[in-house]
């Protein structure tokens, strides 16, 4: 018995410690003020952006309390709203800003692997 017991304790020790190694790619807040400032964001595109995400999270928060959907009906709701504002968010940046971000992402994901 204490023998199994020492034998499942390792495995779960191996599986955790495995879990632990394996990088993932840092996430970029593409709507905080930080990455905004980064990329040099006019005042225009910081209020516009601001609005965009105040209203996605309205929104949001409509369809996540609305009874009447289901689960599911809720979860492809939301995503559409996700979809629309990331859309609205790429429209609003200029080419050099949307590269710079894009380069970041891609400089981040190689340093995870």
């Amino acid at each position: 018995m204490k023998r199994k017991l020492l034998t499942f304790t390792l495995a779960i020790f191996l599986v955790i410690a495995a879990n632990a190694q394996q990088k993932k790619p840092a996430a970029i807040q593409y709507y905080s003020k930080e990455v905004l400032n980064e990329i040099n964001a006019t005042p225009q595109q910081h209020k516009a952006i601001k609005a965009l995400m105040d209203q996605s999270q309205k929104d949001a928060r409509a369809i996540k309390s609305d009874e009447s959907l289901s689960q599911e009906d809720k979860n492809v709701a939301v995503k559409k709203i996700v979809s629309e504002r990331a859309k609205a968010y790429w429209a609003l940046l200029t080419p050099e800003q949307t590269k710079y971000l894009q380069d970041k992402k891609k400089k981040l994901a190689e340093d995870a692997n």
